[in-house]
């Protein structure tokens, strides 16, 4: 190629770099700005909502299903990191949660109103015979994207493929509305089913089809709301809890750390059954008694009063004061063991240098009386630093 439009294409590229580097620094703006402008728990939700629509506008309709899943997950990160959630967390746990839609919702509506506005086209037009070619395909190579296939996918999921056999787009009008609440109903059953059935997370709470966003999320402030739904979507790998300025790192793959009961660290052992948190338990939760520990902790992370989620944020920070004052306690003896260990070191460490300056006063009378011969001097050194030392001297 000409060097001139190697110049060309180098400078088109950055300037494009550049103007991609300005949208995104202009929609990091708009998002600061939806969230500073959030002065109640319906304001934020709504905010985060809108950056979410936003953001989802830019995303093009994927080929495949592998590629929705990308998307999926790219998007659930973000709520994720907004509520401090470890990334193993499942994403349909998450999708309950929050009354959150699949993205390939949004995909699938606009993958519909695209055909609804192309058929709309006049018969000769370009984009109405690429889609009636795109549909009369029956069988499309793996490496050849085909968006109309994947609607086909989704309409066969729900088991209203046919639709597409009569290509009007009043008929794709009257029934768009139903086609949409059956893909959104379907994609709900999907997830309770795999939450109901589900060996990633710790506790499994009722939910039904009909369930919208949780009341606590509407009238609760964000200091209590987070601690709560990083319990109630702990899963089997990893659980953080945010207290305030405080990290609760729980591991269920290992074995308690707070206390000497041979159990795992699970959000039951943590709330209900750990002795150092007794206090804190029986002065903020008061599990009743009666019921098993399964059950109290059901109760108390299904209560979505703001009673409930004071009694709770209390006593996890109470539960965190005492994990910082025994790490402390902890640290301390540690380092009173490591001066008690440096000390006997440079206590031996002298007894080595006085022996040193024996024994060469001794080699050194020796050396009057051996003359022209190899001398090795072996000593050891108590298991110290250096376990053997050697002097070779040749005279």
């Amino acid at each position: 190629m000409d060097p001139s439009l190697w110049s060309a294409y180098y400078y088109a590229k950055k300037d494009y770099r550049a103007t991609l580097l300005a949208k995104a620094s202009q929609y990091q703006k708009f998002i600061t700005n939806q969230f500073d402008l959030a002065r109640t728990p319906s304001e934020f939700w709504r905010a985060v909502n809108t950056a979410r629509g936003h953001k989802m506008l830019h995303n093009p309709i994927p080929p495949d299903s592998c590629y929705m899943e990308k998307i999926e997950t790219a998007h659930l990160y973000f709520y994720k990191r907004l509520m401090h959630i470890p990334s193993c967390t499942p994403n349909y746990a998450l999708r309950l949660e929050l009354n959150l839609s699949h993205n390939s919702l949004e995909i699938c509506k606009a993958a519909y109103n695209w055909v609804i506005k192309i058929l709309d086209m006049k018969q000769e037009s370009l984009p109405k015979i690429c889609l009636l070619r795109l549909i009369a395909l029956n069988n499309v190579a793996p490496d050849k994207p085909n968006w109309i296939q994947y609607l086909k996918r989704i309409l066969q999921s729900i088991n209203e493929v046919n639709i597409l056999d009569n290509l009007s787009s009043h008929h794709l009008k009257l029934n768009k509305e139903r086609i949409i609440h059956i893909y959104r109903d379907s994609l709900r059953n999907s997830d309770l089913e795999r939450y109901s059935h589900s060996t990633a997370c710790q506790i499994i709470l009722y939910k039904t089809p009909t369930d919208g966003l949780p009341n606590y999320l509407r009238s609760c402030p964000q200091y209590l709301v987070v601690p709560k739904i990083q319990l109630r979507l702990a899963n089997n790998f990893n659980c953080n809890i945010s207290i305030d300025k405080s990290l609760i790192n729980l591991n269920p793959m290992q074995m308690y750390r707070y206390c000497h009961n041979l159990a795992a660290e699970t959000v039951e052992h943590f709330l209900l059954d750990c002795p150092l948190f007794h206090i804190p338990r029986l002065t903020h939760l008061q599990p009743i008694e009666d019921l098993s520990p399964r059950m109290n902790l059901v109760l108390i992370l299904d209560d979505q009063s703001v009673a409930s989620l004071k009694a709770l944020h209390l006593s996890l920070r109470e539960s965190a004061k005492l994990i910082d004052d025994k790490t402390c306690d902890f640290c301390i003896c540690w380092n009173l063991m490591l001066f008690e260990r440096l000390t006997l070191l440079l206590s031996s460490l002298r007894l080595l240098h006085s022996f040193r300056r024996c024994l060469m006063v001794t080699v050194s009378s020796r050396l009057e009386q051996t003359s022209g011969s190899l001398l090795v001097i072996r000593w050891t050194c108590m298991r110290l630093v250096w376990p053997t030392c050697s002097l070779v001297m040749i005279v």
